[in-house]
C-alpha cells in the first residue's frame, strides 16, 4: 500500500517515546510502599463503614491511576482489599460488599487512567494518534492541558455517581458487614515505617513531569527525561532492569504500528465508503450529538469486542475523524470524549484487566456486566457534555 519512506515516517512520528516514558515513571510506584501507604491512610480515616469505605477506596484508586499504570493500581488495591475482606470475616463468592468493591477497583483504575493523559498513556495516546493519522493533520491532537481541562471535570463530576451505581446494584449498606477498627490500619502503617527517600523521589518526579507537561513542555521530552531520572543509579526509584521488565512491550510495539495500520481504513477508501453511508444519516446533527454518538459507540464497542481495545479505538477514531472534519466540526474537542471512552473497558469479566483480581474469588464473570455498562454510558454522556460546554472556554472551538 505504501512506499517504505511513508512507513518509516509514520513509525517515527508515533507516540512510542511519550508512552514508554510515562509508563516507566508510573511503574516506579510498584517498587516503593507509596501505594500501600496511601491505601492504609484512606482506610484509617474512612474504613469504618462499608459504603464510605467503598467510596473512598474507589476515589483514591482512580486518583492514583491518573499518574500510575492501571494494572499496578488493580494489583495493589486488590491485594490490600482482599486481605481486609478476609480479616472482616467476609466469604468469597457470598459477600455483596466483596463483589462490589472488587468490581469497583478495575472500573476506577480505568476512569483514573482517563483523568490525565499520563494515567493510561498507551490507550490515550493511541486514540489521538489514530485520529490525527486518519485526518492527516497532527496539529489537531489535544495537548496535555487541553486533555486535562475536559477530563478532570468529567472525573470530578462522574466518579461518585459511578460508585453509587455499584453500591445500589450490589445492595451494599452499612449493615452488610463489620469493618475493622482504626487501630488495625495504624498497626499496618507502623509496619511500613516512615516515608522513605525512594517514595519522596517518586512523588517529586511525577509532580514535576505533570507540571512540565502542563507548562507546555513536549510530552515525549518530559516523559523520557523523568523516566531516565527514575532509573538512574542513586537518585532513581528502582533498578533500570526491573522497570524495563515491567513495561508492556507488546502494547508499546502495537501502539507504534497500529496508527499505520489504521491508515489502511483511510488509504484503501473504506473510511470514505463508510463516511458516504453515515454522512446522510448524521446530516444536520449538532456537534454535541455527534460527540455523544462517537463516545457511546466507543464505550460500548470497547467492551463488546473484548480485549480488542486498540482495534476498536483504531476503527472508531479513524472513521469518526475524517467524518467529523467533513462536517466542519473540530475533532480536537468533539472526539475527545471518544478518546476517553477508549479506556472504559471494565464491563466484561473476561477482560484481561478486569480479570486480574478474579482469582481472589469474590465475584463471578457476570457480576461486572450490568453496573459496568451503566457506568460506561453515564461517563460517556458526562464527558460529552463537559467537552461541548468547556471546550470553547479553554480555547477549543466546536467548529473548524
Amino acid at each position: 500500500f505504501w512506499e517504505w519512506g511513508t512507513v518509516g515516517e509514520k513509525l517515527g512520528s508515533s507516540q512510542l517515546y511519550n508512552m514508554m516514558g510515562m509508563l516507566i515513571v508510573a511503574s516506579g510506584c510498584e517498587f516503593t510502599p507509596f501505594g500501600r501507604r496511601v491505601g492504609y491512610l484512606i482506610l484509617k480515616q474512612f474504613g469504618q463503614k462499608p459504603v464510605r469505605m467503598l467510596l473512598f477506596i474507589g476515589i483514591s484508586a482512580a486518583a492514583l491511576s491518573s499518574v500510575i499504570s492501571n494494572v499496578a493500581i488493580i494489583i495493589l488495591y486488590s491485594s490490600i482489599i482482599n486481605s481486609l475482606l478476609l480479616a472482616m470475616d467476609q466469604k468469597p463468592g457470598e459477600s455483596h460488599f466483596g463483589k462490589a468493591i472488587m468490581c469497583v477497583i478495575p472500573m476506577c483504575a480505568c476512569v483514573g487512567g482517563m483523568a490525565l493523559f499520563c494515567g493510561s498513556p498507551t490507550g490515550n495516546a493511541a486514540a489521538l494518534s489514530f485520529m490525527t493519522n486518519a485526518i492527516g493533520d497532527e496539529t489537531l491532537g489535544a495537548t496535555f492541558t487541553q486533555w486535562a481541562s475536559i477530563s478532570v471535570p468529567t472525573f470530578i463530576v462522574g466518579i461518585v455517581p459511578c460508585l453509587l451505581i455499584y453500591v445500589a446494584y450490589f445492595r451494599v449498606n452499612n449493615e452488610s458487614c463489620k469493618c475493622l477498627p482504626e487501630e488495625h490500619y495504624v498497626m499496618l502503617l507502623k509496619e511500613l515505617g516512615p516515608i522513605g527517600g525512594s517514595e519522596i523521589r517518586w512523588i517529586l518526579y511525577v509532580v514535576a513531569m505533570v507540571t512540565a507537561m502542563l507548562l507546555g513542555m513536549p510530552s515525549a521530552y518530559a516523559a523520557m527525561f523523568f523516566a531516565a531520572l527514575s532509573m538512574f543509579p542513586v537518585i532513581g526509584v528502582a533498578p533500570a532492569g526491573n522497570i524495563i521488565k515491567k513495561l508492556p512491550w507488546n502494547a508499546l510495539i502495537a501502539i507504534c504500528i497500529l496508527p499505520l495500520l489504521g491508515n489502511l481504513i483511510t488509504d484503501t477508501g473504506v473510511s470514505t465508503w463508510i463516511s458516504t453511508i453515515a454522512a446522510p444519516v448524521l446530516e444536520g446533527v449538532s456537534p454535541f450529538v455527534f460527540c455523544l454518538i462517537a463516545a457511546l459507540l466507543m464505550a460500548v464497542l470497547v467492551n463488546l469486542l473484548v480485549n480488542a481495545m486498540m482495534g476498536v479505538s483504531a476503527l472508531v477514531m479513524t472513521i469518526a475523524g475524517p467524518l467529523c472534519v467533513s462536517m466542519g466540526y473540530n475533532p480536537t474537542i468533539i472526539l475527545l470524549p471518544a478518546a476517553f471512552c477508549a479506556s472504559f473497558y471494565w464491563c466484561m469479566g473476561v477482560n484481561q484487566y478486569v480479570a486480574i483480581n478474579k482469582d481472589y474469588g469474590w465475584w463471578e464473570m457476570k457480576d461486572p456486566i450490568v453496573p459496568g455498562f451503566a457506568v460506561a454510558i453515564v461517563m460517556a454522556i458526562i464527558a460529552s457534555i463537559a467537552a461541548c460546554t468547556l471546550g470553547p472556554v479553554f480555547g477549543m472551538p466546536l467548529y473548524l
